[in-house]
């Protein structure tokens, strides 16, 4: 019914009017329409009041009409976000501003509604408020219960991108209901936040549909200790709408509530007097939120009146509903009215240019004692929460409850169930229900019931399936959890992405991956087995290095002034002997050795004391290749270079044989059992064996599903086995593999010593229990399964009912030929050997020169270096004529008296004078002095 009451108590043809616009149907009408007329005789303004019927679209059209008829210039509206988008639908096209007292709509401010004006905060700002006060207890989860309407959903959105955001923050669910009539259908909603375990539920609707709601939700027992309840603005700024008859129950305490801000100062204080005085049927109670920002709103929209008034800048509208215009003045009027600035009976009045209240504060509730209490605020200046007190939660509980069920008390689950051992198996007699099952994970079934206080029972698929996708749907235990026949498949269930996009899975309890199994046969005819650990370009670079380590130990040992062949070619070019002048001139392969104990002085006689063989390089080889095999030879070099360069040979030949050691064994192990494949993918190249993988089973769906179309093509073309039973049968007759999970093979086969796997495990997963998508237990069953895998409990299930079998040793290692990639390092390594051994070899060279330069004859460096580089017998002086025909006469006589004709030829040559003074005589003399280890030393 439409109501239109004129109250002119300072009639002034020519002025503005305004009018207040309100809901009949509102429980706080009559006090809000007396506060109304209170702020128009205080501000000494006409007012027009109009009224509606909620949910009336006809009523509110006409009620906005009339009110355009009567030429007013400024609406005040006190109503819903919906009913203020129609009135700003009407009323902004025809240039009438209007301010909504209680619209907080984040998305009713458009361009199309540019005249209308807002007192209350944006949703959007209570999001934030809500945000932060979840953070601040640590609830990281959320369901929300909002009515279907613009207010319920669109208030809803920033504090659903805010949880979307953040990295720990959840919301479970958001149920809606609808609001079409006076009484509201709710239960079914509540029902599902009850079976979801919710903890915290944030209801966001109106106050009219608030009572309902909290009354079920305590039927329900949703309203208890354990629960956090969160009424948004429109219930917590009118608490007495959820007042039943008059009071308010007991389990409204601890209910939490946010609101708009109250400044209560001395405007408040007189306002509140007025109000009492103007009704014997007024109370205090009636006063809220947005009873003072009807006051407000009222108060600004006569000054605005006023100011436009005194300059005469306006005239009153004359638009109608029912013909097209636009009031000229309407944007003088709107821009006079987001300008005004006043303390209000709430705060500071003030707009920004786009009509909304600069002012956003809120206040945290507490509901205690039947009141809400304010326990803290929060505000878009500072953008945190502050909380000046505890609050007291539902139940009189001082403790923040926890966001997450902590059990499942009075829940009955239906768990499907398979048996495969170890980790179900199913008695078939002598027993009922859940006590024929035993296993691993009936064990942790067990567990988890006592933990977590629910009862249950198994259900098996109909079609005995684990679970597969044919045509688009899925079968077995996987179909089961989807179509919501069980509540959980408490089994070693793999993980796959195909799975995970129908159901979600619990924290995994055991690591798993695919393997393939054959069973060992009793010898090989592989003669070349040997062979097999290295690839031949490993061999054939092995054995091009050998060659090259030994032409590089004897150049070394030839040129090196520290090794006894160079140091012997030094004696050659410095001893002017007669003995050395055999030494000279004989290079054939006779010359004759005189004993140690016959000393003649000679400087390559000394040379010769050395107890070490000659360089050589047949030597050189023969003690290289003998490093092949781990061996060593009497003959070692005697310089540094030479040494360092056989110290790393030999450490290159330890990785080589041990690395050889260790692959033929595998090697060796799996050619005795009769294995004739390496790998899983060689399956593809031979006829001999066959293999196969149990249909609608997780390896076939991984094989099937892999990028790699080789391990396709092996599930296609293999067989596709029906049950294990039939795959471990077809195992055990041999020339037959069989594809599967680690665990499942490792426990059936235990005692199968014959067993081997082909090559190594393959496409890692693990096992987790099935849990239909979004299903509330998740968060217990993962929480206590990650406590029993940390705790080693899984550990001791699978050690009790698969234990190890001590009759069958190691079957065998991971096997791999290995190629000249993998075996780089190895070779890189005597690279750098060789690399620093020449350097060497060139220190030794440099320094022995260096020490020839201070030794008479004093040569240059540049020459002492070409003496040492050069290879050729030539001694320093001319020989004496008839040298060579001496040294001859020396090998003849030595024929018949080696001892004698080698005596005989060490007698010295007359003295001969050398630059610098002294003789050669002298210098060989003071030679002679040293010990053999000495000349090496100092590089003669």
């Amino acid at each position: 019914m439409l109501t239109i009451i004129c109250f002119l108590l300072f009639p002034t043809s020519a002025s503005l009017r305004v009018a207040y616009l309100s809901s009949s149907n509102d429980p706080y009408y009559e006090a809000n329409v007396r506060i109304a007329y209170l702020a128009a005789n205080a501000s000494q303004t006409d007012l027009l009041h109009a009224s509606y019927s909620s949910g009336s679209l006809m009523s509110l059209v006409h009620a906005c009409c009339e009110l355009v008829d009567a030429g007013v210039g400024v609406v005040v509206s006190d109503c819903v976000s919906a009913e203020t988008a129609t009135q700003a639908d009407i009323l902004s096209p025809l240039g009438v501003p209007m301010i909504s007292v209680s619209a907080t709509d984040p998305y009713l401010k458009t361009a199309a509604r540019d005249k209308l004006i807002t007192m209350s905060p944006s949703d959007s700002f209570q999001g934030e408020a809500v945000f932060d006060l979840l953070k601040h207890f640590d609830w990281q989860r959320l369901s929300i219960l909002a009515s279907s309407d613009s207010y319920g959903t669109n208030g809803l959105i920033k504090l659903q991108h805010l949880v979307t955001d953040d990295p720990v923050l959840q919301i479970d669910h958001t149920l809606f209901f609808d609001i079409g009539g006076p009484i509201v259908n709710v239960k079914t909603q509540l029902l599902e936040l009850k079976d979801s375990l919710a903890k915290v539920i944030l209801l966001h609707c109106g106050s009219a549909y608030a009572l309902q709601a909290l009354n079920i939700a305590n039927e329900i027992g949703l309203l208890g200790p354990s629960y956090v309840w969160i009424l948004t603005e429109a219930i917590s700024s009118m608490p007495s709408a959820i007042a039943v008859n008059g009071s308010y129950p007991s389990y409204y305490d601890g209910l939490l509530g946010i609101r708009t801000a109250m400044d209560h100062g001395r405007q408040f204080t007189e306002f509140k007097d007025s109000y009492l005085l103007s009704s014997r049927e007024t109370s205090l109670e009636d006063i809220t939120i947005y009873s003072m920002q009807v006051f407000d709103a009222v108060t600004t929209a006569a000054k605005a009146v006023r100011e436009l008034g005194e300059e005469e800048k306006v005239a009153p509208p004359q638009v109608s509903c029912d013909e097209e215009g636009k009031w000229g003045d309407g944007q003088t009027v709107y821009d006079t009215l987001v300008k005004q600035k006043h303390l209000g009976l709430v705060g500071d009045v003030a707009f920004t240019a786009d009509g909304t209240n600069r002012r956003v504060k809120y206040e945290i509730l507490n509901f205690r004692d039947d009141k809400f209490v304010s326990i803290g605020s929060w505000s878009n200046s500072t953008r945190k929460l502050n909380l000046s007190r505890a609050p007291r939660f539902l139940g009189g509980v001082n403790k923040p409850p926890s966001a997450f069920a902590n059990n499942l008390i009075g829940r009955h689950l239906k768990l499907g169930a398979l048996a495969e051992g170890p980790f179900m198996y199913e008695a078939t007699e002598g027993c009922e229900g859940n006590k024929c099952w035993s296993g691993i994970c009936h064990e942790l079934v067990e567990r988890l019931s006592q933990e977590l206080m629910f009862t249950y029972e198994y259900v098996k698929p109909p079609d005995g399936h684990w679970g597969g996708e044919a045509n688009g749907s899925w079968n077995g235990l996987i179909g089961e959890l989807i179509q919501g026949n069980v509540d959980m498949v408490p089994l070693p269930l793999s993980t796959s992405s195909a799975r995970k996009q129908v159901i979600d899975f619990s924290y995994p309890f055991m690591d798993a991956a695919i393997t393939a199994m054959v069973k060992g046969e009793s010898k090989t005819s592989n003669i070349w087995f040997f062979l097999k650990p290295f690839d031949s370009v490993v061999f054939l670079g092995m054995t091009l290095a050998s060659v090259l380590v030994s032409l590089l130990v004897t150049l070394k040992e030839k040129i090196s002034p520290y090794g006894k062949h160079g140091a012997k070619l030094q004696a050659l070019k410095t001893c002017l002997c007669k003995s050395c002048d055999m030494w000279r001139y004989d290079t054939g392969p006779h010359v004759i050795r005189r004993p140690k104990s016959d000393s003649t002085g000679c400087l390559v006689d000394k040379v010769e004391d050395i107890n070490t063989e000659e360089t050589s390089l047949f030597n050189s080889l023969w003690m290289i290749d003998a490093g092949l095999v781990g061996k060593a030879t009497r003959f070692l070099p005697f310089s540094l270079a030479g040494r360092f360069l056989l110290f790393t040979w030999w450490f290159f030949m330890l990785i080589m044989i041990t690395v050889y050691t260790a692959n033929l064994t595998a090697f060796m192990t799996l050619n005795n059992m009769g294995v004739q494949v390496t790998q899983v993918i060689d399956l593809l190249g031979q006829t001999k064996l066959r293999w196969g993988v149990i249909g609608n089973r997780n390896p076939q769906t991984l094989l099937m599903t892999n990028q790699n179309t080789i391990y396709s093509k092996i599930a296609t073309e293999g067989e596709t086995l029906t049950d294990l039973g039939e795959a471990l049968g077809r195992l055990r007759d041999g020339s037959f593999v069989f594809i599967d999970e680690v665990p499942i093979l490792a426990h059936h086969l235990k005692d199968d010593c014959d067993m081997l796997p082909i090559g190594s495990e393959f496409q890692s997963f693990e096992y987790s229990f099935g849990i239909p998508k979004g299903s509330p237990i998740k968060y217990l069953i993962d929480r206590h399964l990650l406590e029993y895998r940390e705790t080693g409990m899984i550990d001791e299930l699978w050690a009790k009912w698969s234990p190890v079998n001590a009759k069958c040793e190691t079957k065998v290692g991971n096997e791999i030929i290995l190629d000249m990639k993998m075996l780089a390092g190895a070779f890189y390594i005597l690279g750098a050997g060789i690399l620093i051994s020449i350097i060497l070899l060139i220190g030794e060279v440099l320094y022995a020169s260096i020490l020839d330069v201070t030794k008479p004859p004093n040569p240059s460096f540049t020459e002492a270096i070409k003496r040492r580089l050069d290879l050729k017998r030539e001694y320093l002086f001319a020989p004496k004529p008839g040298l060579r025909r001496q040294a001859s006469m020396v090998h003849m006589t030595n024929s018949s008296n080696p001892r004698m004709s080698r005596m005989q030829s060490t007698s010295r040559p007359s003295s001969i004078t050398i630059q610098g003074g002294g003789t050669l005589e002298h210098l060989i003399d003071s030679s002679f002095e040293s010990p053999p280890s000495e000349l090496l030393k100092h590089g003669l």
